[in-house]
């Protein structure tokens, strides 16, 4: 608890890269210092908080989504919740707001990466085949564009289709 923001964010990136720890105590007090810093306001903790204890890490991150707006912070905590299997605050907040970046007059030179941002919000909200529709309509603006063929993918790989996944990387 005494950790620097800087430590703080490498153990974060450590909890997600190597996964909790075995030992049940040591993974019972990193849960409640995570904890402590989601409902503090450091979202950046949530998905760490997830890989420790996904059970704990719904309860208390559907709290924390309750009482916030629509923001950079909301849409972090939701997909957090969308990795924990909670897909609802995704459709009710990042598919909207999504959307209502992609409205005809918002800045169209920046379409494609709001395409993708939609296309992302898909993903994260289970809806593989409208997330896989959104990456190809990137593509059929920029051919060339390899996050959407790599999006494509991991749409595919996600909805269980192996075989759709590598052919769209090829």
């Amino acid at each position: 608890t005494g950790l620097d923001p800087s430590a703080q964010e490498a153990l974060h990136d450590a909890v997600i890269a190597l996964g909790p720890p075995k030992d049940a105590t040591l993974r019972g007090e990193l849960t409640q210092h995570l904890i402590i810093q989601v409902m503090g306001g450091r979202t950046s903790a949530a998905m760490a908080l997830v890989r420790v204890d996904p059970v704990r890490a719904r309860e208390v991150l559907t709290q924390v989504v309750r009482r916030s707006g629509v923001d950079p912070t909301s849409l972090e905590v939701a997909h957090a919740l969308a990795r924990c299997g909670d897909t609802g605050p995704v459709r009710a907040i990042g598919l909207p707001y999504a959307r209502e970046q992609l409205r005809p007059g918002r800045n169209e030179g920046e379409r494609i990466n709001k395409q993708n941002a939609l296309g992302i919000e898909l993903l994260y909200a289970a809806e593989w085949d409208q997330a896989i529709l959104e990456f190809r309509r990137m593509l059929w603006c920029e051919p060339l564009n390899e996050v959407a063929a790599y999006n494509v993918a991991c749409g595919h790989s996600l909805a269980g289709r192996a075989d759709d996944a590598l052919r769209a990387l090829r």
